[in-house]
Parts: C-alpha cells; sequence; structure tokens
C-alpha cells in the first residue's frame, strides 16, 4: 500500500507543477482480494483516496492461504 501512495503522491505532485492547481482526486478500486485492499487502503490514506470501491470484497482474509 505504501508503493500505491508514493505514486499517488509522485504523480499529484507532478500534475501541480505541470499544470498548476489542486492535486487530482484518485479512486481505488477492486475486486475480491484487491477490493480489499482498496478498502484498507483507503482506510489507511484517506488524504489519498476519494473513493474506495471494492466489487466482493473479501471479509475475512486468509493471511496463509
Amino acid at each position: 500500500m505504501a508503493d500505491l501512495a508514493t505514486f499517488i503522491t509522485a504523480m499529484n505532485d507532478k500534475m501541480v507543477e505541470e499544470h498548476g492547481g489542486e492535486a487530482r482526486k484518485w479512486i481505488v478500486v477492486g475486486g475480491s482480494y484487491p477490493g480489499a485492499l482498496s478498502s484498507w487502503f483507503r482506510n489507511k490514506y484517506p488524504h489519498l483516496a476519494t473513493i474506495s470501491w471494492a466489487s466482493s470484497g473479501v471479509i475475512r482474509s486468509i493471511i496463509d492461504f
């Protein structure tokens, strides 16, 4: 998740530098386990992700599948 946070921050900085104005709004999306990841990302980084959409996101993740 930290990699995605770094990417979003870098892209926002680049857009502001090149085009001025405000940082862009981001939506994180996923289905199944990536859906759960999108929800966790939004929970951990609410200042970076405006919306999280989880399609069939898992409720109980299995760590050692």
